[in-house]
Order: structure tokens, then sequence, then C-alpha cells
């Protein structure tokens, strides 16, 4: 006979086990509440109790109730996505999962989240970070010299003043190709080399469909071989959600979502397509800007795009009045990850 369970027993029963896992654990019932979190959880959420406190007060929205609502619709299923917490500080790496089973007597949510890691990038060492920071004293230095020179002596030579005028020119552009080297730098640190690895195409797209609520289904060319597509999933699933939203800002309603072959055979294109003009360069461009998370830092549309050696761009559909979003997926190589 199969032993059944309450949930207030099952947090008891499984309370020791969540504190032997590193990553942040939180129990909760099936509206949200939070029955068990460990210690882990306390500190990644700086929080000593988490007492008649919700889901929803702890992390921000809408990817936490995105990912709810398709889970409540799919239960025994687990979703990865990156969240923040509610204050827009940190940034985790997710899984929640969502339990229906019968040996338990009410349903729940497991929720597991570290904060996300960014790989390490050699071109961000401490040491370029400094050199870069170095590069500005001998600019700073001299335009102050020249400066002081300029202010102190209204009366010199017209050859002495031009010569003085002369190095803030040249000071100026130095520093402001340092600049543009540092604000790089800040830049691409949350970046740093993406994790990618191989992955089901089909199968990402579709999770992204499922969640924004989108009714169409991944549309396939003729004679299409399935092949895993070489991304880091977290970002470019935050990236997806992020360019669907922007459509819907847009009023675009999607008539179709599909595979469309590369000549090269490096890449997939993925095409959201619908019923009008396309959209305009400028928006796109300012919508690549657009970081992806609210938390200080967090690479944008184009960080994401350049990190997989891709773009996105607007143009019209071979059928006539439609349009479409293009984006080109890379192409994992068989037996490896290369791209």
């Amino acid at each position: 006979m199969t032993d059944h369970f309450s949930l207030s027993s099952l947090t008891g029963l499984l309370s020791d086990l969540f504190e032997q896992v590193r990553e942040g654990v939180i129990l909760c019932d099936a509206t949200g509440i939070v029955l068990a979190a460990n210690r882990a959880a306390g500190r990644h959420l700086s929080r000593t109790s988490f007492d008649s406190m919700e889901l929803d007060e702890l992390f921000a929205g809408p990817d936490l109730t995105r990912v709810r609502t398709y889970l409540q619709k799919h239960p025994g299923n687990a979703i990865d996505f990156l969240c923040s917490d509610r204050d827009a500080r940190y940034l985790f790496d997710c899984r929640l999962c969502w339990y229906e089973d019968s040996t338990v007597d009410d349903p729940f949510y497991l929720l597991t989240f570290n904060e996300a890691q960014y790989g390490e990038n050699p071109i961000l060492s401490d040491g370029n970070r400094c050199d870069s920071i170095e590069k500005l004293r001998g600019p700073l230095a001299n335009l102050k010299a020249a400066a002081e020179n300029l202010l102190s002596y209204p009366d010199m030579s017209p050859v002495m003043r031009s010569a003085f005028e002369n190095v803030v020119a040249q000071e100026s552009v130095s520093l402001t190709s340092t600049f543009d080297d540092l604000a790089n730098l800040c830049r691409e640190i949350p970046v740093g080399r993406s994790n990618l690895g191989p992955s089901n195409g089909e199968d990402l797209v579709g999770r992204v469909l499922a969640l924004v609520g989108c009714p169409l289904g991944l549309t396939k060319p003729a004679k299409y071989e399935s092949q895993n597509v070489l991304v880091d999933d977290r970002w470019l699933q935050q990236l997806l959600l992020s360019l669907y939203d922007f459509l819907v800002e847009n009023k675009i309603s999607l008539t179709e979502v599909h595979f469309y072959p590369e000549e090269s055979g490096r890449f997939i294109y993925l095409d959201l397509v619908w019923d009008g003009k396309p959209l305009n360069a400028v928006d796109i461009e300012e919508w690549r800007g657009i970081p992806l998370s609210g938390v200080a830092g967090s690479p944008s549309g184009a960080d994401i795009l350049r990190s997989h050696g891709s773009d996105l761009w607007s143009q019209s559909s071979e059928t006539s009045g439609f349009s479409l979003v293009r984006l080109p997926l890379p192409l994992a190589k068989e037996g490896g990850t290369d791209g």
C-alpha cells in the first residue's frame, strides 16, 4: 500500500534534506505561499524568515508568473529560467517544479535557485581592467597641466597657446578612446563567455511559445532533419521572451513561427511572421539595447546576439503582405559543440 502524506508532513520530511543542498530551496503550496526554505535561500535573498510570504513577494514577474502558469497546465515538468529578486538586486538561475501526486494531499511548487554565474571571459581579467584604468592617468595629467598653463598665462605667445591647445585636443581623443574601452568592458562583464551548448531548438522555441501563451506551433520545412542549435538556453530563452513582448507592444499578432534553412548550413533561421509591414529598424535597434533583466549590469539583447555570433532584423516575407523578424540560430556540429 502506498503511503499518503499531508503537505505539512512532507515539508518536515524534506527540511533536513534541503539543508544539504547548496542552492536555495523554497517549498510552496499551490497558491505560492512559502511553507519551508533552507538557509541557502535566506542567504541568497538576505532574509532570516519567510513566514507567510509568497513567491511573488520574493521574485520579480513576469518571468515567475509565466512559469507558474505554464507548469499548472503541464504538471510534473520543470522549467529552467532566469529571474531577479523582487528588488532587482540579484539575478538567479532558477528551476521551478510543480507537483501533483496521489501520494500527497495537495499540489505544491519546489523552487531551487542560485545566483546566476557568468563564464569568465579572458579579455575581462582584473589585469586588463586595471590596464584600462591606468591608461586614464596620463591623459588626465596632461589635460590638467595644459589647462592650468592656459588659465595661468593668458598672455602667452600664440605658438605656446597653440601647443597647449593641441595637447588638450589630442588627450581628449585619447581619453574618449579609453572610456570607450572601459564601457565595452563593463558591458561585456555580465555576458562573459556565454555557456553555449547543443540544445534542441524545437523544444526551446516551443517552450517559449507556451510560456507566453501563444497558440502557434513551430512549423518546420519539408524534409527537415532535426539538428541541435548551439546556444545558451537560459539567455536565448530570455531574449525570445523579450522579443515576443516587444512584438506585442507593437501590436503585432503572429500568424506563423517557423524554421527556415540558411544557405551556408551554419545557421537555421527562426522566423516570426505576421500580416503587415516590417518593423522599423530604429525600433528594433532600440529594443536590442534594452537590458534583459532589471538587475544592474544585465546584458542587453544586442549583447546576447553578439555572444552567439548572431543578429536579428525585420523584412518582408515571401508571402505578399506579410513580414517577419528573422533570428539566425547557430547550428551545433555533430559530435561537438562548435558552431
